[in-house]
């Protein structure tokens, strides 16, 4: 007779696929006809907006365009100008699966920018495009927590009580920051902008009934020419707060959130080049993590009769999460001294993770450009590539995500040219899988009593290392309870190597 089965079920959502990658950009661009010739290539950033993303029957699509500012000296001036071009991409990914509602979360930044002269008039952009994206589906974990058996079969059930952390919901938030950037405090109004360069942090995250309620800023570096023609930088943040969907539940949540820059624009200088309007395009992405305590049925017999079951493997998983702050001093030799420093950027590249056993060494990729002013007041820029390093102590087996940040990132003069500063901020979440044993079908053979004729009514038997209780019972056909009341035992008690009276059920 087939056991009918008391089933729950968990619905959550399944990370199918995580991948990280990268790709090279190049296009040639002309000098447009009312600017002069490039004498000198400065320096070279780039922004990188991701216009499309999305699963399609070829695989991932993921395309934008990236908006690079090249600074340069032009023939027959002292002054410096910008050349701003847009270099499309896209990319299809490998899709290894996928189905109805799922959610593709992706990034992508530029890790490294340069400008090449092919001519005075024309020259050759490359951009190094860093990516990374994560597909998630709906899914429905089905769960045993018990078998219908009648008083009289002697069915023993092994209920155990298990935790497990699943993601069970993706949102999503676009918005536009709209401000006023403050400009040179204490210093004559700009009147120029070169470039900006933003960056979005979510700093506070907390949910208030089903909503996600996060706060943040997006921090803009402002490269600004004076009317005299000096370069000067400022940094200045913009403060944001934003209310999500989130998900009804029962259980404990927790909340991987995200906040990219997609978009910036702005508008004219104030007329004393103090005030500057802009305008930040946002998108906000929140991955939620229910933490659900479930009974799981992991093993059952019976006292009378013999019984057949089918047991399959069951993941229940832990999450933890981890702030690493790697903190950044780099020493750049120059051949020339520095009078001061005008302005600074840098990009990350995607971090490398590299194992051994529970020891994992992450390693983040970093391109600095610096532009200064020698001692004999010429504008130079310095490239330089570096990484930092950090080691970290995560079982081995585990899942890793990660993600890095760099923080308040500034360039000084130093005695042997320039020291770069400022921290690099890791977020590392871990995930660990353990298995244990679910009944996922079962049958009693009421015709087919337990082979216990002729047998004593109790036995003396001496537990070996790793066994329980119920592993005795099992092997003797009779129940936990018996067991514990003839030795004057408790369920909390570990067995202890000793003899122990086992009363055969009757």
């Amino acid at each position: 007779m087939e056991f009918n089965q008391v089933r729950s079920e968990i619905r959550c959502c399944t990370l199918v696929q995580s991948t990280e990658c990268g790709r090279e950009e190049t296009m040639e661009t002309i000098v447009p006809d009312a600017c002069p010739d490039i004498a000198r290539i400065l320096d070279t950033t780039g922004f990188c907006r991701l216009n499309r993303r999305e699963i399609t029957d070829a695989g991932v699509l993921l395309a934008g365009t990236v908006q690079v500012v090249t600074l340069y000296r032009p023939e027959g001036e002292d002054n410096v100008r910008r050349l701003e071009a847009e270099v499309p991409f896209q990319y299809v990914h490998e899709c290894r699966q996928s189905g109805e509602n799922c959610t593709l979360l992706a990034q992508a930044w530029v890790s490294n920018a340069e400008t090449r002269v092919v001519n005075p008039r024309k020259v050759l952009l490359r951009v190094e495009i860093a990516q990374r994206y994560q597909i998630y589906c709906p899914s429905c974990l089905t769960v045993c927590s018990a078998v219908e058996a009648e008083g009289e079969q002697g069915v023993q059930q092994k209920l155990d009580g298990c935790q497990t952390t699943l993601p069970v919901a993706i949102t999503e938030k676009a918005f536009t920051l709209n401000d006023e950037l403050s400009l040179n405090p204490g210093r004559r109004g700009a009147s120029q902008v070169l470039r900006i360069l933003p960056a979005a942090q979510c700093l506070e995250e907390r949910l208030m009934g089903t909503r996600l309620v996060i706060k943040g800023s997006v921090s803009a570096n402002v490269l600004l020419c004076s009317e005299e023609g000096q370069l000067y930088t400022i940094d200045t943040e913009l403060p944001f707060s934003q209310m999500l969907d989130g998900v009804e539940t029962e259980g404990e949540l927790q909340c991987k959130t995200l906040v990219q820059v997609t978009g910036i624009s702005w508008g004219q200088l104030s007329d004393d080049g103090r005030t500057l309007p802009v305008s930040v395009e946002l998108l906000a992405s929140g991955v939620f993590y229910e933490t659900m305590s479930f009974r799981l049925l992991s093993d059952l017999f019976s006292t009378r009769y013999v019984v057949a079951m089918e047991q399959q493997p069951f993941a229940v998983c832990s999450r933890n999460c981890q702030r690493e702050r790697l903190v950044v001093r780099e020493q750049i030799p120059l051949q020339e001294g520095v009078a001061a420093v005008s302005g600074c950027h840098t990009e990350l590249g995607q971090p490398m993770v590299n194992r051994e056993g529970g020891q994992v060494t992450v390693t983040v990729p970093l391109q600095a450009g610096i532009l200064y002013l020698t001692e004999d007041n010429s504008l130079r820029c310095a490239s330089h590539t570096f990484s930092v390093q950090t080691t970290l102590q995560i079982p081995e087996g585990d899942s890793i995500d990660l993600t890095a940040e760099s923080r308040q990132m500034e360039a000084l003069s130093s005695a042997s040219g320039l020291e770069l500063r400022g921290s690099v901020e890791l977020n590392v979440c871990s995930t660990q899988k353990d298995e244990c044993s679910m009944v996922v079908s079962a049958r009693i053979d009421l015709e087919t009593p337990c082979s216990g004729e002729g047998q004593p009514s109790v036995v003396l038997f001496r537990p070996s290392g790793g066994e329980s209780v119920w592993d005795i019972a099992k092997r003797y056909h009779t129940t936990c309870e018996d067991i514990l009341t003839a030795n004057g035992l408790t369920a909390e008690q570990p067995l202890q190597a000793q003899m122990l009276l086992v009363p055969r059920s009757r």
